[in-house]
């Protein structure tokens, strides 16, 4: 494997929050994805005011997130959710994700109260301090709604089977692109290769992954194909979900994502490699889509 997939980059953010938001209203709970280290992914459904004020504390977030990684390790070695009580006895669930025997991340839904005391549920961490932080937001803590464990437990479930249908839908689909916000993303351990819908392109995206030291363009690749230049643009456009002139660049700074990570080649190595005229404009092309420089972001994945 070449990279570590990531949830993000797996589903469309966009519409995943907007089921998430949906769910949360329906059944009570407060949902978000979280990667493998339990850090959030995405934005909060339906966050508790209580848990919002706690979490917008350094120290006490440094706590949430930790209980939430470990509530989804717990859940990866049970293999199903995971309902578990947090450090301030609030009643929370993991569902882990896990594709290809790796495990990405989970769902967490909860920030509840039990209506009846189930004791025999898991703490995860304590706090010293609990009772001065209940005493501080108690008219917050006191809106924490309340659930049985048994209509917890379906929630659980049904998430569970959400995420399984989810990921099933990807593995199904033998692409080596998804969609995000309506633009491309290549998945990390794929892009070597690509397998076309469209069997008359194959030989273009070969093409385009045996010589990636050239900057083709749409008129070069039809010439070279014999296939008239609307035609092609037209099937490109519905292979990937965006025309040529997005999808193209955006796979050549993939590839330099790969190279900055895996080898030792310097910027210009790499913007040479790749077909760019001149590093200064391989620079410019790749803050545009990572946000970062290429040596900025050649050190973060070092670090990391």
């Amino acid at each position: 494997m070449i990279g570590m997939l990531k949830i993000d980059e797996l589903i469309n953010m966009k519409e995943w929050e907007k089921l998430q938001d949906s769910i949360a209203d329906v059944t009570k709970l407060a949902i978000i994805l979280v990667d493998y280290k339990g850090q959030p992914v995405g934005k909060h459904s339906n966050i508790q005011p209580f848990c919002s004020k706690l979490r917008s504390n350094p120290d006490l977030a440094k706590y949430c997130e930790k209980c939430d990684a470990r509530g989804a390790i717990e859940a990866v070695r049970q293999g199903e959710p995971f309902i578990y009580r947090c450090h301030f006895n609030l009643v929370d669930t993991a569902i882990p994700i896990i594709m290809n025997e790796q495990y990405l991340g989970a769902i967490m839904a909860g920030q509840v109260k039990l209506d009846t005391s189930n004791s025999d549920l898991e703490q995860l961490l304590t706090l010293n301090e609990v009772n001065q932080y209940l005493e501080d937001y108690l008219t917050d803590y006191e809106k924490i709604p309340n659930l049985d464990l048994i209509e917890l437990t379906k929630s659980a479930n049904m998430l569970s089977i959400l995420s399984h249908y989810l990921l099933t839908e990807i593995t199904k689909s033998d692409y080596s692109v998804v969609s995000k916000d309506n633009h491309l993303v290549v998945k990390e351990n794929l892009i070597h290769s690509y397998q076309t819908k469209e069997h008359k392109l194959q030989p273009i995206i070969d093409l385009l992954f045996e010589n990636k030291q050239i900057m083709y363009t749409l008129n070069q690749l039809s010439e070279i194909n014999h296939i008239s230049l609307s035609y092609l643009s037209r099937l490109l456009k519905k292979e990937f979900g965006e025309p040529f002139n997005k999808f193209y660049p955006r796979l050549k700074i993939e590839w330099a994502k790969d190279l900055l990570q895996h080898t030792d080649k310097n910027i210009t190595e790499i913007s040479d490699s790749l077909g760019f005229l001149d590093t200064s404009y391989f620079i410019r092309s790749f803050k545009k889509f990572e946000g970062i420089s290429p040596l900025k972001y050649k050190k973060t994945t070092i670090e990391c």
